[in-house]
């Protein structure tokens, strides 16, 4: 692209057609508004840049940030309900806040009041967040799956460490201590893409430098 003797009037025009360019690469592109409210703002810290090309390079990388984000269909259970949403850019986890939790002798449950519908070749897993670890819970199944077909709430089932247990009503309840409590984070989405699975039964598998070593077989 020519750069030479560009006025400052044009460059807003240049830089626009090239990111309509850009998106028409992509027919996932999302967040139009939040982008062009961005696009306005870049435009007017460039509109005096010289180069115009060193300027298309700057929107460029703002046009990745939304070229590969994909819309995913979400449903609010509740009016108390929050969108997950990333605490930073960059995150790959969406976090999940509780609306409520139930307690009983098992486990402590939190509800998010939402459901949501993972495309088809997409699973969703929820993750603890890594503030667990100032708390004396454990998420029960480790890394929760959510399956494409899975229209439900979604909720998190933790186990606690600190609890205490009493009668009320000659009937035992219990206590948990150092738990998350509603209107905290208390998860994390992730959804990723997965190949199907189709085995192919042999008689040998081929070799490899580990073989059959197991558990602790790669040191401490």
């Amino acid at each position: 692209m020519e750069t030479k003797g560009i006025k400052p009037s044009e460059t807003s025009k240049i830089i626009k057609e090239e990111i309509y360019r850009e998106m028409e690469k992509t027919t996932q592109l999302s967040g139009l508004t939040d982008y062009e409210l961005e696009l306005e703002k870049i435009i007017d810290k460039i509109r005096e840049e010289k180069s115009t090309l060193k300027a298309i390079g700057i929107l460029r990388r703002v046009i990745g940030r939304y070229q590969d984000v994909m819309k995913v269909k979400i449903k609010k259970l509740s009016n108390k309900a929050i969108i997950p949403k990333y605490s930073k850019q960059g995150d790959a986890g969406l976090d999940l806040t509780a609306i409520s939790k139930e307690e009983t002798n098992n486990y402590i449950e939190y509800n998010t009041g939402i459901s949501i519908e993972i495309p088809e070749g997409f699973v969703g897993l929820l993750f603890p967040r890594s503030s667990i670890s100032k708390k004396s819970i454990l998420l029960t199944n480790s890394v929760g799956v959510l399956d494409s077909q899975y229209r439900g709430e979604i909720k998190l089932r933790f186990y606690g460490f600190e609890k205490e247990v009493y009668s009320n009503s000659k009937q035992k309840q219990t206590r948990y201590e150092n738990i998350y409590q509603i209107g905290d984070r208390v998860g994390q989405l992730i959804i990723l893409p997965y190949p199907q699975i189709e085995f192919e039964e042999v008689e040998e598998l081929s070799l490899s430098e580990r073989g059959e070593n197991g558990f602790g077989s790669s040191g401490k």
